[in-house]
């Protein structure tokens, strides 16, 4: 998957967020769907630099349509993420405002080492 085609997929999960007549589920639904968003960026992040580390990251065959494929640049995908769920956790829900902090924290928690240190 392409750069492009990943920022265009982030941005379409947040626009259905972003309607006004979405419910609470949805926009809940939304927050863990960038987590696992999140999920995939860092392992293709450590893939990319750890492929024979087993330790650390599985040994997983690559497929033609794994990002690592083509040239990625996960810091802009970083910035993409926390640029949405900032938006999302300016929500006036405060449930979706908690638990989009707690995937925000959660993030940094797990995938930290692979969030570059000039975002």
């Amino acid at each position: 998957m392409s750069e492009d085609n990943i920022i265009l997929l982030i941005d379409i999960i947040y626009e259905f967020v972003d309607n006004p007549a979405n419910t609470i589920n949805n926009r809940l639904t939304t927050s863990g769907m960038f987590w696992s968003i999140s999920n995939q960026i860092s392992y293709n992040y450590k893939q990319g630099f750890n492929n024979e580390d087993s330790d650390t990251i599985p040994n997983k065959v690559l497929n033609p349509g794994n990002i690592l494929t083509s040239k990625v640049n996960h810091e802009l995908l970083w910035k993409k993420i926390f640029e949405k769920i900032h938006q999302l956790s300016s929500s006036s829900q405060v449930q979706v405002k908690r638990h989009s902090l707690k995937n925000l924290e959660n993030i940094f928690m797990k995938h930290g080492s692979s969030i570059s240190t000039t975002l």
